[in-house]
């Protein structure tokens, strides 16, 4: 982001923000197995890349814990809270990173909906909230006799309702979801619920009263969020279709039954799931009020029936051994055990990392954990190798959709596969050159090469949707033909009508049969100067001055006789848009050109586009006009503003298109990057008006790489393909013109790929010198 001095300054001192994370807040904000997750989470660390910090969570803290580490400036920003009339002037919060709505949880057997509704039926109301919660004080002023009780996390508080101590506990509504899932919490019923005086119906980010600039620097990079990210994380985290328990807790609901009910205590148990034979055994280790439990869960096949009593007894030995004799024993036999399971750790999170290559066998005179490690290793060749054949698959689909949009049109095959290389190439470029604006460009790894290649051989899909007629209207009148023709019969009509007026002169008085014949040189001479003009002017190479089409005006006033119904003969579609027209007097007059009302193709639909692609495109009310002076009257170029739209529309075909792929998060940027080359550094450009600030550097690239080849394309109807060194002349002239970005226009020539490209695919004759010193 473009940030002011003071901004940058404070950044430089502090490359790493404290930011809260609560243990089990999900969910929003919580930890699995030492690691941050949530929706807030994934905001915060999109928000740390926009910045450029890295963030440093602080966890193992209950809330309030955390919040008094805040008061004691140990925590730079404090995690998903919400803005009251409480604490607003406690801290300075930042603009809105999500939305949440009260929830209402209590047993399924009272199903309450407010908390209105238990004091109805209800004498000492126990509400339950979480400690230091912004809910206290506005439950406290509006319920002065109901007992609030504060619990440093939420399954003890759902715990606490399951056990019929509280009445009911309030907390965000996808919170009591989650849980409810998470722990087979069957026996509550969750309900949406309003509270009067609570407005905090948002989530933000808060910092100390005297932290202004770090303020002002979050609220910047929130409005800065890329839209098509924060749809996909409440899409993941906070909509319907969120895969709620994929950080499973219980992985059977049977366990939970049984730890609240005592009869299960300390015996198997056996249950049917899925049609398996499963021995479940739980039994109470803590004797605190929240008890912590141990559960064993083992198939059938692997208990013997003459055993069973011996493992049930077995293992209440062994729970007592532990405490008394063994303990010692074990924590040094745990040692060794941990010491070889954490470096299996390490292997395995080299998998996840991609590395495939870097995983190692680790050595151990335990013949489980030898093993293990030989299948870990195995599986990260295999993986290796998997991935590979279905990234192979991927780019064929991938080469072969660019392909079939350049087949479709014979007047730009080759732009889908030539614009990647180029591409490629400037990038490759950027990566070698540390300075300026490429001085923090890299590729990390092959997977974001990987993604910007698919982003520039995907950058034209929405093509596929556009008419080929248009893609490829060489001459004004072209529509799937060329209606210059039409009118060329009009003039061979003229041409007849006056050589047969000629006729009937001479016919009635032959002693002015050279005066006629004069006239007859004279009007066709006309006719053919003036099909000339029109026909050239059909081509659209020069531009249209006014005296032009003035003269355009003023021969589509001549009149000729149309003898023939042209109505008959039509397509449905065709007859819907002539209407019925009830004319059996012929000859009938008409004009030579026209703009008529069937020239005028309405859009079958209303136009619309999602509002979350922000495009920002002015919408013709015609979806074509085909009227005959409409486009011969067209001042540059051979497109109406109907025509000019409908091309432009690939790329909103190209958003539509690629938002709905579910692209891996290796391939997130695809569709950005794919649907941006024709926005301008200066906010000029389409479809979303976007400006230099809003633009990455591989989205600068595509959008050189495919303007040079289309300068440089031999095979377009309406130009002729231009020499490099005015290809080059071009793109520096865009460039000083804010249109293309200057430093990705000087990196392309002076690494010489431009040469490169030149040398590869065009002629001879078109690849011409360059003095690049002029340029830089």
């Amino acid at each position: 982001m473009n940030l002011k001095k003071k901004k940058k300054k404070y950044l430089s001192s502090h490359p790493i923000l404290r930011v809260s994370n609560e243990d089990d807040w999900a969910p929003y904000d919580y930890i699995r197995s030492g690691i941050p997750r949530g929706y807030s989470i994934d905001y915060i660390n999109i928000l740390s890349k926009l910045i450029g910090v890295e963030i440093n969570y602080i966890n193992g803290n209950s809330w309030s814990e955390l919040v008094a580490l805040f008061k004691q400036n140990k925590i730079d920003v404090l995690n998903s809270v919400s803005k009251t009339e409480h604490n607003k002037n406690v801290a300075l919060f930042s603009d809105p990173i999500g939305r949440i709505h009260l929830g209402l949880a209590s047993l399924k057997s009272n199903n309450y909906k407010s908390i209105d509704e238990i004091l109805k039926n209800t004498k000492n109301v126990n509400i339950a909230i979480l400690e230091d919660s912004s809910l206290h004080n506005i439950l406290t002023d509006k319920y002065p006799t109901i007992s609030i009780k504060e619990y440093s996390d939420v399954n003890v508080a759902m715990d606490s309702l399951l056990r019929d101590e509280i009445d009911a506990y309030l907390d965000d509504i996808s919170v009591l979801t989650y849980f409810k899932q998470q722990y087979h919490f069957y026996d509550v019923a969750n309900n949406k619920t309003d509270l009067v005086g609570y407005s905090g119906d948002k989530i933000r980010l808060a910092v100390s009263n005297n932290n202004e600039v770090l303020h002002g620097i979050l609220n910047k990079a929130i409005k800065k969020f890329p839209i098509t990210i924060l749809d996909r994380i409440n899409k993941e985290w906070l909509s319907m279709d969120a895969t709620v328990g994929k950080d499973s807790v219980l992985p059977y609901k049977e366990l939970s039954e049984m730890a609240y009910n005592k009869s299960y205590y300390d015996h198997l148990e056996p249950r049917f799931i899925d049609g398996e034979k499963l021995y479940f055994y739980v039994t109470p280790i803590t004797n605190k009020k929240n008890d912590t439990f141990l559960g064993v869960v083992a198939p059938a096949d692997v208990l013997y029936s003459e055993a069973i009593h011996d493992l049930k007894m077995s293992v209440l030995v062994i729970l007592g051994l532990l405490i008394s004799i063994i303990l010692p024993v074990v924590m040094l036999i745990g040692f060794y055990l941990t010491n070889s399971l954490n470096q299996l750790r390490n292997e395995t999170k080299k998998i996840t990392q991609k590395k495939y290559d870097d995983v190692k066998l680790v050595h151990s005179y335990t013949k489980e954990i030898s093993e293990l490690s030989s299948s870990i290793y195995s599986l990260a060749h295999d993986v290796k190798k998997h991935e590979k054949e279905m990234n192979s698959f991927v780019d064929s689909f991938i080469h072969v959709i660019a392909s079939a949009i350049d087949d479709k049109s014979p007047y730009t095959a080759g732009h889908c596969n030539r614009v990647p290389e180029i591409a490629i190439l400037i990038a490759e470029a950027a990566h070698n050159y540390p300075s300026g604006l490429f001085a923090d460009f890299k590729f990390k790894n092959d997977q974001e090469k990987r993604e910007f290649s698919i982003a520039a051989w995907l950058h034209d899909c929405g093509k596929i949707t556009t008419p080929e007629y248009i893609v490829d209207k060489g001459t004004k009148l072209e529509s799937v033909n060329n209606r210059i023709h039409e009118i060329r019969t009009r003039f061979e009509v003229l041409w007849r009508d006056a050589e047969i007026q000629y006729l009937k002169n001479v016919l009635t008085d032959s002693s002015q049969e050279k005066t006629f014949a004069q006239e007859l040189k004279l009007k066709r001479q006309e006719l053919h100067d003036d099909f000339a003009f029109i026909a050239q002017s059909n081509v659209g190479s020069e531009f249209m001055s006014d005296e032009d089409i003035e003269r355009i005006y003023q021969l589509a006033e001549i009149k000729w006789m149309r003898n023939f119904d042209d109505t008959i003969g039509l397509s449905p579609v065709e007859e819907l848009r002539v209407g019925k027209v009830n004319c059996n007097v012929y000859p009938i007059e008409e004009k030579l050109l026209m703009d008529r009302p069937d020239h005028r193709i309405e859009r079958i639909q209303e136009f619309h586009v999602d509002p979350a692609f922000a495009i920002k495109m002015d919408v013709p009310e015609l979806l074509y006009d085909l009227g005959e002076i409409h486009n011969l009257t067209i001042r540059r170029g051979t497109l109406t503003a109907e025509d000019r739209f409908k091309i432009n529309e690939h790329m909103i075909s190209t958003i539509k298109i690629l938002e709905k792929i579910p692209f891996p998060k290796s391939l997130a940027n695809v569709p950005r990057y794919a649907s941006t080359h024709h926005e301008t550094m200066k906010g000029s450009g389409y479809p979303r008006k976007l400006s230099a600030e809003d633009l990455s550097i591989p989205e600068r690239i595509i959008a050189v790489a495919d303007v040079f080849e289309a300068l440089t394309a031999a095979d377009r109807p309406y130009k002729k393909a231009k020499p490099v060194s005015v290809a080059i002349d071009i793109l520096h002239k865009m460039a000083l013109d804010n249109l293309l970005d200057l430093a990705v226009f000087k990196l392309f020539i002076k690494s010489g790929v431009y040469k490169v490209y030149a040398d590869k695919y065009l002629p001879e004759e078109q690849n011409d010198l360059v003095d690049i010193s002029k340029y830089l």
